[in-house]
């Protein structure tokens, strides 16, 4: 059988910085108030959707600040305050899927990393409010609206609703990755636990307009739970819903067992969670090379509970990975390398402290490893480049690193097999970046340096001055008195009437957002026989409300073909 997802593991730092410490108090009101170290980090990380494809354009929220993801799904935060106990919370959004994140844990400083899976969001049925209704979602799910049971601002509405849904399989493999948070709460008694979870349900009522419904808390609606197989089973179990303000579940409701499944009503709709709370600890693990001493950088760890399940993480420049985990269990840890192979098999724990901590030495793969490592400076040469998002690709996996203070970055992986490895560092930004290729990888350190020139192929693509897509594959395509400009994906296209330097009026489309907006003028500042650059600016409309009036911006350098 599958594992449920319960415990988590961070996705650690791979270069360490200089940042400050500090003792914050929490803000949770708890039986024992716990006050935790904060380290002062730079957060990044990488939105993808349910097949590790990148999502551009999602927008990220952490700390109180918000920004959008590059074209490689890539964001960055300076100066997030993370701590080992509660953690900080990051949150994603996308037009099309439903909303998630991820919770990240430090016990030092450093740059930490962290993949957030974004599922598609999908309207599963329309209902009237006069008779309400059944929904069916996957494995024997099922919601029942009641009568006259949905409100907008604080009426109730009459008419036509979409229910917009979907059910999270517990047993599924990316279960905790789709997930908002991670699986640790607030009881009725405002204790911090660690959740059990039988399944969850995302639920959105979208009325005729596009207005965002409520249901009548003086009614509800009930929600049928499968109970899954092998799972413990509680003749009640409590329902969590997660609070957006908290970043965590908080328990309201309860479910009843009921002829092999769980029923339940809640009082308002966002993401529920049906889960038994239990005692979780803190786990930092350290993995150290037998060969050399030094730690294990940069590799998938998984470690599985045989109660609970199997979660994942990577480890730091340190070979720390650290996060919580349940209590008292015997845990079997796994390492992996680059092609995804368990290299080194161990049990560890139980551990009950609060506060835990273990070195691991990675026996039987001596001498099995290879390291690429180099410095990011610009194309002059003259200064290392900080900060810059470099991403690794054998065709099985991909790693993410950012470049530290003196531009220094570093890969570190156990051998599987001779592989062409790929590596791309890209500044949007600055329209600078460069790709490389290193053939038959042999089990040898590497240099590579990486120098970001002016890409020669670029596109920035705004909405209301944020940026919302960049590429660096441009092309153009010269017509009778018309030039086209396109993304390699084609999700951009941009045409005008004319050749040459000056100002025309284009025409700009773009597939994942932006309805075709002609009042757009383009201005051409190269117009050579082999690129093509430039920048434009229009007013068009959303895709996603098409009432609503933006300002699309940006430039780019395009190759001809």
């Amino acid at each position: 059988m599958k594992f449920q997802n319960y415990f988590i593991l961070l996705l650690a730092s791979l270069f360490l910085s200089c940042h400050k410490e500090s003792i914050i108090p929490i803000d949770e009101v708890e039986e024992t108030p716990i006050v935790e170290t904060k380290y002062e980090t730079t957060v990044y990380g990488v939105v993808v959707d349910e097949n590790h494809k990148p999502i551009e354009r999602a927008t990220i929220y952490l700390a109180g600040q918000s920004l959008v993801t590059d074209n490689s799904g890539l964001f960055h935060f300076n100066k997030i305050n993370l701590g080992i106990v509660y953690g900080a919370s990051v949150k994603a959004t996308a037009q099309g899927y439903i909303s998630s994140g991820s919770t990240l844990y430090a016990d030092d400083l450093g740059n930490y990393f962290t993949q957030i899976e974004l599922v598609k969001s999908q309207k599963v049925a329309s209902l009237n409010t006069n008779t309400g209704g059944k929904v069916n979602l996957q494995n024997g799910c099922v919601i029942e609206f009641p009568a006259n049971g949905i409100w907008y601002n604080n009426s109730s509405y009459q008419g036509n609703f979409n229910v917009i849904a979907k059910y999270f399989d517990p047993k599924s493999n990316n279960f905790l990755e789709q997930l908002p948070g991670d699986l640790t709460g607030f009881n009725d008694k405002k204790s911090y636990v660690s959740l059990l979870s039988h399944g969850v349900v995302n639920v959105e009522l979208v009325g005729e307009n596009g207005e965002l419904l409520q249901l009548d808390s003086t009614k509800g609606a009930k929600i049928i739970w499968p109970a899954p197989d092998a799972f413990p089973t509680a003749s009640s179990m409590p329902l969590w819903y997660f609070d957006n303000n908290k970043n965590k579940w908080v328990a309201e409701s309860s479910a009843n067992f009921i002829n092999n499944h769980y029923e339940g009503v809640v009082k308002h709709f966002s993401w529920w969670n049906l889960a038994l709370p239990n005692d979780g600890v803190s786990l930092t693990l350290k993995l150290i090379r037998i060969n050399d001493s030094q730690p294990l950088q940069n590799h998938k760890v998984s470690l599985t509970s045989k109660v609970y399940s199997t979660a994942y993480g990577v480890t730091n420049a340190k070979g720390v990975i650290n996060g919580r985990i349940p209590k008292g269990e015997v845990l079997t840890m796994k390492v992996y390398n680059n092609c995804n192979e368990v290299a080194f098999e161990k049990e560890i724990g139980p551990f009950t402290n609060l506060y835990n901590s273990a070195a691991i030495v990675v026996t039987n793969t001596a001498d099995n490893y290879y390291s690429i490592k180099g410095t990011v400076s610009d194309c002059t040469l003259s200064s290392p480049v900080q900060g810059i998002f470099i991403k690794m690709d054998n065709g099985l996996l991909s790693q993410y690193s950012i470049s530290d203070n003196t531009g220094h970055y570093e890969f570190s992986n156990l051998y599987c097999g001779s592989q062409d490895i790929k590596i791309t560092a890209v500044d949007v930004v600055n329209k600078k970046g460069v790709e490389v290729e290193l053939k038959n990888i042999l089990p040898l350190p590497y240099t590579q340096d990486l120098v970001m020139c002016d890409l020669t192929e670029l596109i920035e693509l705004k909405q209301d001055g944020n940026t919302i897509y960049g590429s660096v594959q441009c092309k153009s395509k010269l017509r009778p008195n018309e030039t086209i400009i396109r993304s390699t994906d084609q999700a951009f296209l941009l045409g005008f009437k004319g050749s040459g330097v000056g100002t025309f009026p284009a025409n700009l489309s773009f597939t994942n957002g932006i309805a075709e907006a002609k009042d757009c003028n383009v201005t051409i500042s190269l117009f050579s026989n082999q690129y093509i650059e430039g920048t434009f600016q229009g007013n068009g409309t959303m895709l996603s409300n098409p009432t609503k009036k933006v300002v699309y911006s940006g430039s780019f350098v395009a190759k001809i073909l």
